[in-house]
């Protein structure tokens, strides 16, 4: 079956390029196969914690393991959205906050509380919410929950949690002590 070096086949892998690179069978070199390696283009989503771990594209396991991986030390992470414009302003963040002053270096179970928010453009869109301790283990769930609906897009993430809009006060406002 005569293959046009322009088109792809069917049967073989998504991702790949046919056709030849360089080379002249009749001269007695071989064509070059270039292969498309999606880990080489420039990533979609860059997660991230206070330590200086970097993910980029995360798969959901590891997303799951660096907010599991939040203590008293490194209490926040991040997932940013770097497909879209304005760069910045499209993010997932996670603080681990201590519930009624406890200690966390104690040798005893402590209750967390997640601050989770999301932004989705400008100041307009930026959510809060705040997964209390009374969930326990089952509050990262929630929290894993969260950002699964928010980096596919879900509509539902919006009654997933009880999302306020956080106002934050300008620069101008707190120099002026309003």
């Amino acid at each position: 079956m005569d293959r046009h070096p322009d088109k792809e086949d069917a049967t073989e892998p998504q991702g790949r390029f046919h056709g030849p690179v360089g080379g002249d069978r009749a001269q007695g070199t071989e064509p070059v196969i270039a292969v498309y390696d999606p880990r080489m283009a420039a990533p979609r989503l860059r997660a991230s914690d206070v330590s200086g771990r970097v993910l980029d594209d995360p798969t959901d396991t590891e997303v799951h393991d660096l907010f599991a991986d939040l203590n008293a030390r490194w209490m926040f992470a991040i997932v940013e959205r770097l497909d879209r414009e304005p760069a910045g302003q499209f993010y997932f963040q996670v603080h681990l906050d201590y519930a009624g002053g406890q200690n966390p270096d104690a040798d005893e179970e402590v209750d967390v509380d997640y601050d989770v928010e999301f932004r989705e453009g400008g100041p307009d869109e930026h959510y809060r919410a705040r997964i209390t301790g009374l969930y326990g283990f089952a509050g990262l769930d929630l929290v894993h929950r969260a950002y699964r609906a928010w980096r596919t897009e879900d509509p539902g993430l919006r009654n997933l949690l009880s999302w306020k809009s956080p106002k934050f006060e300008s620069r101008a406002d707190t120099a002026q002590g309003s």
